[in-house]
């Protein structure tokens, strides 16, 4: 994918959730499809916590030439923060709506002419902006796809 392609999948995924997840029950949103699989409501709040403490601010701040190197940061463990941030508790849809917040704030950092061969780091791994995107973009087809299967298994279609 390209730029625009990822662009296009960060910009749309906030509608595609609320799209996905439209007319579920309180009771829908919380049940798991299987033991040990997530339900919708933890797909949801995992976006949330990958746009506010991973994927998000690293965006935003190499976007605007704030930091490169994001080394040493906190460990992002998904099933251990699911646990500790009680995402099973979460009302669903201010966990939509502060998505949708957290995703313009990162589409604004990347409006206009950014420099996407901007370099970071993170421990052993490193690349350019457009690379970082180009995961974000992906990481979010993976749980959209998770969500529809989620919606099939528990029979919300």
């Amino acid at each position: 994918m390209d730029k625009l392609d990822n662009l296009y999948l960060l910009r749309n995924t906030p509608n595609w959730l609320a799209a996905m997840t439209a007319g579920l029950s309180d009771a829908q949103w919380r049940q798991r499809p299987a033991e040990g699989q997530w339900s919708a409501l933890e797909v949801v709040r995992h976006l949330l916590d990958i746009e506010t403490d991973l994927y998000g601010p690293r965006v935003r701040r190499l976007a605007r030439g704030e930091q490169s190197d994001f080394s040493g940061g906190p460990g992002f463990n998904a099933d251990s923060l699911a646990t500790e941030r009680a995402y099973t508790a979460a009302d669903p849809k201010k966990a939509l709506a502060d998505f949708r917040r957290e995703r313009e704030a990162t589409l604004a950092a990347l409006a206009g002419d950014v420099d996407l061969s901007r370099r970071w780091r993170s421990g052993s791994m490193e690349g350019d902006l457009g690379g970082l995107v180009a995961r974000f973009a992906n990481h979010d087809a993976i749980h959209i796809g998770q969500l529809a299967r989620v919606r099939r298994t528990i029979r919300a279609y």
